[in-house]
Formats: C-alpha cells, structure tokens, sequence
C-alpha cells in the first residue's frame, strides 16, 4: 500500500541515480502501464547536427507522446512511437511531416532490434567505458565540438530529448582526460561501465545538498566506500 503524503524527503528522486550513497532499495512499489500493441520508429537524416537539434527540439513539445528521441551524431534523428495498432500509421504521417525532410519508417522487427541494441548499448565498442551525462539541448553543439577534437574520439548517443548522452570514453584516453574533458565543458557524469576508480568525473554541483542529506540518511556512513 503506498500512502501519499507531502511530508519528508522525496525518496524516489533522490535514489534514482545515487547508486547507493543514500541506502539500499529493499523493496518498492511500481506504477506499470500495459505494452503498446505495435512500435515504430520514424527516422531522419539532416544536413547537419544544429537543423537536427532544432528539429529535435520541435519534436519534443509537439503533442505526439513519443516513447524515444534520440540523436545518432553526426545528424540522425530517430522518434519512437506505440500504441494502438489502427492509429500508429497515421500518427506515423504525422510525425513524418513534422519532421521536414525525407525519413526512413522502421517496423516490426527492425524496430524491435533497433532498440534493443541501444538498451543494451551495444553501440558502444570494445575497451571503452559508458559515461552517462546529463544536459541540456542548448549544451549539446559545445560538446560535439569538443568530442570531435580528440583522438580517438569518443562515441556518443543523445537521448530523452536531449537531455542524456550517453558517451563511450575510450580507454585509451583515461579516467583523468575524461574528468578533465567534463569539467572544461562544466558537465557532471558518471560512468556507468568500466574501470574508473572516481565514477563522478566533471564538475558536480549540490555537493553542501547531499552532505544534508547523508546527514540524515546515512550518519554511520555505511553506504559511501568511495568517500574514504
């Protein structure tokens, strides 16, 4: 049973994404929603990666209820939808001609495969580390630029709207380049996969917020090994 209050911390939000400073999750409740009968995806290749940002950015406030939108640089769009099967293919038009230039449907099994590599990440090669970056659409052409400039360059991936990317750091690189490549560019991040000892590298505000919070919610501090 899950009594709605307004007292207290806003726990979900504040463990999602902590990996464990604030405690452990023993149990939760979950909203599910049932699956759509029927996916596509409507990609879209643009001349260059701003005319994709700024169609990206029209996308994500149109009333089309997206499931994904995802940019593949150096100029894809891709826009995924679900739901009932009589109506996909009309809201498919729809998406199409908001679009504003040529694009490619993906249907049926290329859909499902289509994403399911990139739930995996499969797109991320071999001996490199996957960095998880919040952003901001407007951040997104200072960080191509930058990524571009180094040797070998980093795969890259963004997501919700372009609010995420999802970066392959290149071992060879190492940890400290990637720390410094984020802090020049005033990005937090965090690596999900990979060898790096400081899985926070960049520059991460709210540090006085959570020292609060560990206060309150870890004062043995059990749950912050990589703090000592």
């Amino acid at each position: 049973k899950v009594v709605k209050n307004a007292a207290g911390f806003d726990l979900p939000k504040l463990m999602v994404g902590s990996l464990g400073r604030f405690g452990i999750l023993l149990e939760c409740s979950c909203k599910v929603f049932p699956l759509p009968e029927r996916t596509c995806t409507v990609r879209a290749v643009y001349e260059s990666m701003e005319s994709t940002i700024s169609a990206m950015s029209r996308l994500a406030i149109a009333p089309f209820d997206l499931m994904c939108l995802d940019i593949v640089p150096p100029s894809t769009l891709l826009a995924r939808i679900g739901g009932m099967e009589a109506s996909l293919a009309t809201r498919a038009r729809r998406l199409n001609t908001a679009m504003e230039t040529p694009t490619e449907v993906l249907e049926n099994k290329n859909d499902e495969v289509f994403w399911e590599n990139a739930l995996n990440f499969n797109w991320v090669p071999s001996h490199h580390s996957l960095l998880k970056i919040p952003i901001s659409p407007g951040s997104i052409p200072a960080l191509e630029c930058a990524a571009k400039a180094l040797d070998p360059a980093p795969t890259r991936r963004y997501s919700v709207g372009g609010n995420v990317c999802w970066m392959g750091w290149p071992d060879e690189l190492g940890e400290k380049s990637a720390d410094r490549f984020l802090t020049a560019l005033q990005l937090p991040g965090v690596a999900i996969t990979g060898s790096f000892r400081n899985v926070w590298p960049g520059k991460h505000n709210g540090h006085p917020f959570s020292s609060r919070l560990l206060q309150v919610l870890d004062p043995k501090k059990r749950f912050q090994p990589h703090e000592t």
